[in-house]
């Protein structure tokens, strides 16, 4: 589907606990400090985006009983963080929270499996502009010069972020324009189901 006027931008997530939460509030607390400004993602609660897309919103309970058809079959896993990096190579850069490689590697594992299970035609037909991310993040800033980032980067340079969260579902949240910030619709729970529904397929066979 083409993206058209009346469309609300969707995207699915992890949320990690409030213990992690509110590390993450507290280190864009000291990046507005440190930049001295406002800058992009200081106000959202933290999270690690795995797909964006565009729909109308009566189509969100059929997308929905879809994300859930799949992710049953996924079991829950575990996300660690090894301290911060940043992407510099565009005009609009970001410092974030990393994660180690192996929950990269499972969480993408998770997020190409949805992506190739999703009913084609609901996914033509319900949706506009859909985004998988491939270099997977938890923002602390976000849309600020290289210069910005490299004094988070000097800031944070003693500091090590060794964290983690065990992830038990995943959210689907909704831009709310009158906020700006993203509402969370519903969670989808992981539930470690040997197939997915409708599908001979072992999801743990993938990952």
């Amino acid at each position: 589907m083409k993206r058209e006027e009346g469309m609300s931008l969707y995207t699915l997530v992890l949320m990690p606990n409030d213990r992690i939460i509110g590390c993450v509030k507290n280190f864009k607390e000291r990046s507005r400090e440190i930049l001295d400004k406002r800058y992009g993602s200081e106000n959202s609660l933290a999270h690690i985006t795995l797909f964006a897309f565009f729909a109308y919103d009566k189509d969100y309970p059929a997308i929905l009983r879809e994300f859930k058809r799949i992710l049953a079959g996924a079991r829950p896993f575990r996300v660690q963080f090894d301290g911060f990096s940043s992407f510099k190579e565009s005009e609009f850069c970001t410092f974030f929270v990393r994660l180690t490689s192996d929950a990269e590697k499972t969480a993408i594992g998770i997020s190409s499996f949805l992506e190739t299970n999703f009913d084609k035609r609901l996914r033509k037909d319900k949706t506009a502009d859909w985004k998988k991310i491939h270099r997977l993040h938890m923002t602390v800033v976000r849309n600020v010069a290289v210069a910005d980032v490299v004094k988070c980067e000097d800031a944070f340079k003693e500091e090590t972020f060794n964290d983690f969260f065990n992830c038990s579902s995943l959210a689907l949240r909704k831009l709310n324009l009158a906020k700006g910030q993203y509402d969370i619709l519903d969670s989808i729970p992981l539930l470690g189901n040997e197939y997915i529904v409708g599908q001979q397929t072992k999801m743990f066979d993938i990952l």
